[in-house]
Protein backbone atom coordinates (compact mmCIF):
# COMPACT_ATOMS: atom_id res chain seq x y z
CA UNK A 1 0.00 0.00 0.00
CA UNK A 2 1.36 3.38 -0.99
CA UNK A 3 0.39 6.57 0.82
CA UNK A 4 1.46 10.10 0.20
CA UNK A 5 2.24 12.66 2.90
CA UNK A 6 -1.27 14.18 2.83
CA UNK A 7 -2.90 10.79 3.27
CA UNK A 8 -0.66 10.04 6.23
CA UNK A 9 -1.44 13.42 7.83
CA UNK A 10 -5.17 12.85 7.34
CA UNK A 11 -4.90 9.45 9.00
CA UNK A 12 -2.98 10.92 11.94
CA UNK A 13 -5.59 13.66 12.30
CA UNK A 14 -8.40 11.09 12.23
CA UNK A 15 -6.87 8.94 14.96
CA UNK A 16 -5.99 11.96 17.12
CA UNK A 17 -9.54 13.30 16.76
CA UNK A 18 -11.05 9.88 17.47
CA UNK A 19 -8.94 9.50 20.63
CA UNK A 20 -9.84 13.01 21.81
CA UNK A 21 -13.57 12.53 21.21
CA UNK A 22 -13.69 9.04 22.72
CA UNK A 23 -11.97 10.22 25.90
CA UNK A 24 -14.27 13.23 26.19
CA UNK A 25 -17.36 11.10 25.50
CA UNK A 26 -16.37 8.64 28.24
CA UNK A 27 -15.89 11.44 30.77
CA UNK A 28 -19.07 13.38 30.00
CA UNK A 29 -21.15 10.19 29.87
CA UNK A 30 -20.38 9.66 33.57
CA UNK A 31 -22.20 12.94 34.24
CA UNK A 32 -25.16 12.13 32.00
CA UNK A 33 -24.13 14.67 29.39
CA UNK A 34 -23.64 14.73 25.64
CA UNK A 35 -21.17 16.32 23.25
CA UNK A 36 -23.45 19.35 23.03
CA UNK A 37 -23.13 19.92 26.79
CA UNK A 38 -19.37 19.55 26.42
CA UNK A 39 -19.22 22.12 23.60
CA UNK A 40 -21.30 24.60 25.57
CA UNK A 41 -19.16 24.22 28.68
CA UNK A 42 -15.95 24.49 26.65
CA UNK A 43 -16.90 27.81 25.06
CA UNK A 44 -18.47 29.24 28.21
CA UNK A 45 -15.26 28.43 30.08
CA UNK A 46 -13.00 29.90 27.39
CA UNK A 47 -15.15 33.02 26.89
CA UNK A 48 -16.26 34.17 30.37
CA UNK A 49 -19.25 36.49 30.23
CA UNK A 50 -20.29 35.34 26.76
CA UNK A 51 -23.91 36.08 25.97
CA UNK A 52 -26.29 33.31 24.98
CA UNK A 53 -26.75 35.01 21.62
CA UNK A 54 -22.99 35.02 20.94
CA UNK A 55 -22.61 31.44 22.12
CA UNK A 56 -25.37 30.26 19.81
CA UNK A 57 -23.82 32.15 16.89
CA UNK A 58 -20.42 30.52 17.49
CA UNK A 59 -21.95 27.06 17.80
CA UNK A 60 -24.39 27.69 14.94
CA UNK A 61 -27.32 26.45 17.02
CA UNK A 62 -30.81 27.94 17.24
CA UNK A 63 -32.16 29.22 20.53
CA UNK A 64 -34.83 26.54 20.38
CA UNK A 65 -32.22 23.84 19.76
CA UNK A 66 -30.15 24.97 22.74
CA UNK A 67 -32.93 25.23 25.32
CA UNK A 68 -32.72 21.72 26.81
CA UNK A 69 -28.93 21.79 26.99
CA UNK A 70 -28.77 25.18 28.68
CA UNK A 71 -31.56 24.21 31.06
CA UNK A 72 -29.74 21.06 32.16
CA UNK A 73 -26.47 22.94 32.71
CA UNK A 74 -28.31 25.56 34.80
CA UNK A 75 -30.16 22.92 36.84
CA UNK A 76 -26.88 21.18 37.63
CA UNK A 77 -25.36 24.48 38.73
CA UNK A 78 -22.67 24.33 36.06
CA UNK A 79 -23.61 27.68 34.52
CA UNK A 80 -25.50 30.74 35.64
CA UNK A 81 -27.45 33.17 33.53
CA UNK A 82 -27.23 36.83 34.40
CA UNK A 83 -29.97 39.12 33.17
Amino acid sequence: MSTNKNDYEHMLFYFAYKTFITTADEIIEKYGMSRQHHRFLFFINKLPGITIKSLLEILEISKQGSHATLQKLKEQGLIIEKV
